[in-house]
Parts: C-alpha cells; sequence; structure tokens
C-alpha cells in the first residue's frame, strides 16, 4: 500500500506570506527607527520563518509504503527521495490517534519524530516501537484506510486506539 498525505498549500502560503511581509516592512523601516539593529533583526527574524513554513510545509513532502510487514516512510524535497524511516510493524508496541495532551508527560529516549505535510493536520496518529532499548516515536499524517494496514499487521498484545 503506498500513500502520500494531500497538502494544504493555501494555507501554507498564507502562513507564509503572513510572516515575510511584515518582516519585509519592518526591516525597510528599521533605518527611520531609533533602534535600527533591533529592529532589523526582528525583520530578519520573521522572513526566516516565513522561508521555514514554506520549505518545511509546502516543499517537502512524506510518501509513506507499506509493504512485507514494514512500514518505509520517503521524504521528498524537490527531485531529492530519501528513505527516513524503516519500521517493522511486528515490533510496534502502539497506533494512538494524535488528541489535544497525548505527548503530554510522555519521554522518548530513542526519538520523537514528525512525518506531517500540514502544520495543523487533521488526523495524526502516534506510532511507537522499540529500537535496542529505547522508545521511538513517530508521528504519521494519514487516512483511515492506511491506520487499517498498518494495525492489521501488528502484534495482537500492541495497544491500538483510534
Amino acid at each position: 500500500m503506498n500513500y502520500s498525505p494531500k497538502q494544504e498549500l493555501k494555507k501554507t502560503y498564507f502562513l507564509s506570506l503572513c510572516f515575510m511581509i511584515p518582516g519585509a516592512v519592518i526591516f525597510s523601516m528599521a533605518s527611520t527607527a531609533p533602534f535600527t539593529v533591533i529592529m532589523q533583526a526582528a525583520g530578519l527574524t520573521l522572513c526566516s520563518l516565513g522561508i521555514f513554513v514554506m520549505y518545511r510545509y509546502a516543499l517537502t513532502s512524506f510518501h509513506f509504503k507499506v509493504e512485507d510487514g514494514e512500514l518505509t516512510v520517503h521524504k521528498i524535497s524537490g527531485k531529492r527521495i530519501n528513505a527516513v524511516a524503516r519500521v517493522a510493524l511486528s515490533e510496534c508496541e502502539s497506533l494512538v490517534k494524535m488528541e489535544g495532551d497525548t505527548l503530554k508527560g510522555k519521554k522518548y529516549p530513542g526519538g520523537k519524530y514528525k512525518y506531517t505535510v500540514n502544520y495543523a493536520p487533521e488526523s495524526e496518529y502516534l506510532l511507537t516501537f522499540r529500537d535496542g532499548e529505547n522508545t521511538v516515536a513517530l508521528i504519521l499524517e494519514c487516512e483511515q484506510s492506511v491506520v487499517a494496514a498498518l494495525s492489521s499487521l501488528m502484534p495482537e498484545n500492541s495497544e491500538i486506539k483510534l
């Protein structure tokens, strides 16, 4: 099964412009302000945030592939495609739908990795597995059909809350 989350580009472009336009205005007006360096730094910071939002949420996408009992996550940036995660679903501990405080107070020594293409996705799922002695968490943005495929390949003793 192959799946790529749908990007909401209009919202991403709008958010990016909401950072970049005020940043450019503040930066250009900094020469007349009494604290020139502080104003320039604020303008550059806002422009940098706009560029980050554009790069992270508009120019990067993810592709999920479930095959032979393994989940592979590919990161697509321009023409470059890299496999960023490979997880044997037989070793997964839990698959939980993300809600308000799902991550609150939990620590993942192996790391927490977010594979979403929208800054405010409608449906996120937390997939945890053991890597040696550490627990690793993956935050995935996917549809119900992908979640059903993942949960059907996971062990029976794993925690599944959808």
